[in-house]
């Protein structure tokens, strides 16, 4: 089993990790987590044959915020369609209270991640600028 393991920390001082993992029949029988870090049962499993996984980890806002904006539009564009649907088809509201839900769930997403990409941005500023802050002498 071959594992490449790449660390890199951003100019804006946040980090990305990219591993990528490559099993072979020579490699017998390994562990599936240590493959596809996915298996979340209580037992093991076993894994043999050919197979290569990737994973991609990353707290950069110019990734993340673009994420959480389109998948949020992507509910947003949902609870419209539900609450058109239950005023459409007068089902006594419950599609339109779905609908409403899903969009006020959506807004406090969006309002908390703008809150964590605040505090980190205040982060990574302090951490740049304790970087290159040069030390003075107390002679």
């Amino acid at each position: 089993m071959e594992i490449k393991r790449e660390e890199k920390i951003n100019e804006n001082g946040s980090h990305t990790v990219k591993t990528v993992t490559k099993v072979t029949n020579d490699d017998g029988w390994v562990d599936a987590d240590e493959v596809f870090k996915n298996n979340h049962e209580p037992k093991n499993k076993l894994f043999k044959g050919k197979a290569v996984s990737f994973n991609f980890e990353t707290d950069d806002p110019k990734v993340t915020r673009p994420f959480v904006r389109i998948i949020s539009s992507v509910f947003i564009v949902i609870g419209l369609i539900l609450i058109i649907i239950g005023f459409l088809h007068n089902d006594s509201g419950s599609l339109a209270v779905g609908g409403a839900v899903l969009i006020v769930i959506v807004l406090f997403w969006i309002n908390g991640e703008k809150t964590i990409n605040e505090i980190e941005a205040k982060y990574y500023k302090n951490q740049n600028n304790n970087n290159t802050d040069t030390p003075k002498d107390n002679n």
